[in-house]
């Protein structure tokens, strides 16, 4: 016998994709694709659950042009599952994320894509179809990682981000978890282009594992170092772009070059010149022009800019740094937290500051 009809606010439906619907204890679950939406039904409410921190991500889920969407709930663990394939946009891969209904929060992407789920017996299952004997997965399997006899890994990525505005130095990185089994490879990466060595091992203190940062690797121009140099009252000699300096050089560390500098652009307050060698035997500093004539018998600074492109030239820097670690054991492991240890870069100027 039917109940009475019940009405929600919202313009919403599974439109062609009805297999997409699912019916969990109170709640209906489904998705809209026309309006790029992950509906649940519940308590007598209409909410677009994918609007929950994850709209970016349901707009590039829903452009891959799915074929069909199937959907689980775990009762164990609370969580709604929704997976996307058959899509016809080059380059889309299968999708799966979760969504932790006691929560209220979408928690993880995951890297089983079956073709369907089953709840039977409060125990969730899936299948999908392959050409051997492991097509079926029940979700609470001691062997972690291995979806219908494929292995996986576990990868948790996080971005350090603290100071937003300030280029920092990140010196080390640790985390809080039960094992040391958790690489973080590939390396991390930086808003200036950099991509770190990686870290397959780690130092345990107190139950935490530790590891120092290991430099850049990426090639390329990725980012510039600006040193200023007082070198004191430049006067003019006889030699045409000489000019030398009422200190002593050697005591500067002004930096000594022969010929055109690549990579590198010098300013003698503010005005652009190029630095073609420096005697720190007679203080004399060649110039590629003559200076300013305001510059001349008067104090001055040069500014040496350095392009950063040696793959082991610099620390990894910048305003956040992007870290992924990953684990390919079968075996249960909890993680808890990651962290960084971070400097302020000396060769930024934090806002309001000169």
């Amino acid at each position: 016998m039917l109940g009475q009809a019940r009405y929600s606010s919202g313009d919403y439906g599974c439109g062609g994709h009805p297999e997409a619907v699912l019916i969990q204890d109170n709640d209906v679950f489904f998705v809209d694709e026309s309006r790029q939406a992950v509906m649940r039904l519940g308590g007598e409410q209409l909410a677009p659950i994918s609007e929950k921190n994850m709209s970016s991500f349901f707009e590039d889920f829903f452009k891959a042009g799915h074929a069909k969407y199937v959907s689980g709930y775990d009762p164990r663990i609370s969580t709604y599952f929704i997976t996307g394939y058959g899509g016809t946009v080059d380059g889309y891969e299968p999708q799966t994320v979760g969504y932790d209904v006691a929560r209220g929060v979408w928690q993880s992407k995951y890297s089983f894509t079956p073709d369907v789920y089953a709840n039977q017996n409060n125990m969730l299952y899936s299948a999908k179809y392959t050409s051997g004997n492991n097509i079926f997965w029940r979700h609470d399997s001691a062997t972690r990682n291995n979806f219908y006899g494929t292995a996986a890994n576990s990868e948790v990525e996080m971005v350090s981000k603290t100071s937003p505005s300030r280029v920092k130095v990140y010196n080390a990185v640790s985390y809080e978890g039960d094992s040391a089994l958790w690489e973080m490879n590939p390396g991390a990466k930086t808003d200036l282009g950099q991509t770190s060595g990686t870290i397959t091992s780690w130092s345990e203190k107190e139950g935490s594992y530790y590891a120092s940062m290991p430099r850049n690797t990426s090639t390329g121009a990725f980012g510039s170092i600006t040193e200023d140099f007082f070198v004191g009252t430049l006067s003019s000699t006889s030699d045409t772009f000489n000019y030398k300096s009422s200190l002593r050089l050697s005591r500067i560390g002004l930096p000594t070059v022969s010929g055109p500098p690549t990579g590198i652009s010098v300013k003698v307050n503010e005005n652009a010149n190029e630095i073609l060698s420096v005697n720190t035997s007679t203080d004399v500093i060649q110039f590629a022009s003559n200076l300013q004539e305001g510059d001349v018998g008067q104090d001055c600074t040069i500014s040496v800019t350095r392009d950063l492109t040696k793959s082991t030239e610099d620390v990894m820097r910048g305003h956040y740094a992007k870290i992924k670690l990953t684990n390919s054991s079968n075996a249960k492991h909890e993680l808890y937290c990651i962290n960084t240890h971070i400097t302020d870069s000396k060769s930024h100027h934090p806002l309001g500051q000169q």
